[in-house]
């Protein structure tokens, strides 16, 4: 991605918002959107997109959850895990999807995109129409961020099919590029299928938008994915100062090693990752940047000089005040004090 701005100013790499469109749920105390149900209102997002917008933030996120509590990974043994406790409630959102068509209309400047849409939430092939869509409406700033899925207890709610999620997760790209940058798929795999599926009509790019795949860089099944069908990857939360064992210094030499292994050229991999950013004294959570304005810009700086184009922040605090904090952070960025 371009170090430009869409107003013509430099800054040494992207910067995304995410958007706060879930509940303070008990379960995943990270996850808050400072406003209680107040923050789930689509006026309040779509107040948090403008003003985003208005400081100079080059892309808006959504996450795409369901209802999400502590449970990440499936049980060991086989068959359907146990229902999740419910003793405490999760936290929820809003549709992401919807939440981004809702974008397309009401802004004009930054990218959209996912972080990262679960490729067993949707049937593949209609999540590419759905995309292309989305894409149209915005005359062509969506990215679509795509992951296997890690929270079983959301497919169990849903039911939504879990097992061999990197298998499914596979067969969806093996549907869901071909749609997009052909615009046509015949697919028969195990889990999947697509027989004569076409994109008609197309959105503004013939080859559609770019593909960010979340990996942690660790994976060598992962990996390989993102050297075959990323035009991006995306870390999320992959470093950790607490945690010497995840550093992004090590996250992206995997991912260029798995470029090289896969016969990709590394340069032609764009590369992201998610950040938590504590201002003015508000708590963050783990993989975090924590401090004044000025220390969160020099860091970032020192990313971009790692070879990160694009950052994405979830704020502390968020909503309006951590908008208006962070403003000071782009401000630096772009005048280089």
């Amino acid at each position: 991605m371009s170090d430009t701005l869409v107003d013509g100013r430099k800054r040494p790499l992207e910067v995304g918002l995410m958007l706060p469109i879930w509940t303070d749920g008990s379960y995943i105390p990270h996850w808050t959107n400072g406003q209680g149900e107040a923050g789930m209102r689509w006026s309040t997002t779509v107040a948090n997109a403008r003003l985003a917008e208005s400081v100079g933030f080059d892309s808006l996120w959504v996450p795409d959850h369901f209802a999400m509590d502590r449970q990440v990974e499936a049980p060991a043994a086989e068959g359907w895990p146990a229902a999740t406790d419910d003793a405490a409630p999760p936290t929820a959102f809003w549709e992401a999807w919807s939440i981004l068509a809702g974008l397309a209309v009401a802004t004009t400047l930054p990218r959209l995109g996912t972080l990262v849409t679960c490729a067993g939430y949707r049937n593949p092939a209609l999540l590419a129409k759905i995309v292309d869509t989305v894409d149209e409406m915005s005359d062509g700033r969506v990215i679509l961020g795509i992951g296997a899925g890690d929270h079983w207890g959301e497919h169990v709610r849903y039911g939504l099919a879990w097992e061999q999620p990197v298998g499914r997760f596979e067969e969806a790209l093996q549907v869901i590029v071909p749609l997009l940058r052909d615009g046509r798929v015949d697919f028969d795999g195990r889990h999947h299928h697509a027989r004569g599926a076409v994109l008609m009509p197309r959105g503004p790019r013939p080859s559609g938008p770019p593909i960010l795949i979340g990996a942690l860089g660790t994976g060598p099944r992962m990996l390989r994915l993102v050297a075959q069908y990323a035009d991006l990857w995306n870390g999320w939360f992959v470093f950790d100062d607490a945690d010497p064992g995840n550093d992004i210094e090590l996250a992206l030499v995997r991912v260029g090693a798995a470029c090289e292994l896969h016969g990709r050229d590394p340069s032609t991999l764009g590369r992201t990752i998610g950040l938590s950013i504590g201002l003015h004294g508000a708590p963050a959570h783990g993989g975090s940047l924590v401090g004044p304005a000025p220390a969160i810009a020099d860091r970032l700086r020192r990313l971009a000089e790692l070879g990160v184009q694009h950052v994405q922040v979830v704020l502390a605090p968020s909503g309006r005040p951590g908008i208006e904090a962070f403003a000071e952070v782009l401000d630096l960025l772009d005048t280089g004090r």
